[in-house]
């Protein structure tokens, strides 16, 4: 018996079957308990709370996105959520700092003309 056993082994080994004490089946269980762990973690500690939210996109626009989440092992959902809060975090410093402008400009707080040109002297120092 274990002539025929030994004799199947590498038929085994070549076709991918794995025994129940191989490391590289240990090593998989490991690797797979370890993800599910960190995912729990991420769900709870870092994703808090969320919410639905459907949106339309155009067919070039998901493929893409069906693309980059498949190359980075995450959802689309996630994929996409990331995008979403990178641009709205973008969006939201740009309008502060304009609105900052638009006060400083309605207290008149504007470069003196001394101030405007050592602004460009330092400016034309650099290009060369």
């Amino acid at each position: 018996m274990d002539s025929a056993y030994s004799t199947c082994e590498p038929i085994r080994q070549k076709s991918g079957l794995l025994n129940v004490g191989d490391p590289k089946l240990r090593h998989y269980r490991f690797r797979s308990a370890l993800q599910s762990r960190i995912q729990l973690l991420y769900n709870v500690y870092i994703m808090g709370e969320s919410s639905v939210l459907t949106l339309r996109l155009n067919a070039k626009l998901k493929n893409q996105l069906d693309r980059l989440s498949k190359a980075m092992n995450r959802s689309r959902s996630f994929v996409a959520a990331q995008a979403i809060e990178e641009f709205v975090s973008l969006n939201e410093w740009q309008i502060a700092e304009i609105k900052k402008a638009i006060g400083e400009a309605d207290r008149s707080d504007f470069a003196s003309d001394k101030q405007v040109q050592q602004s460009l002297k330092r400016w034309m120092r650099r290009a060369r």
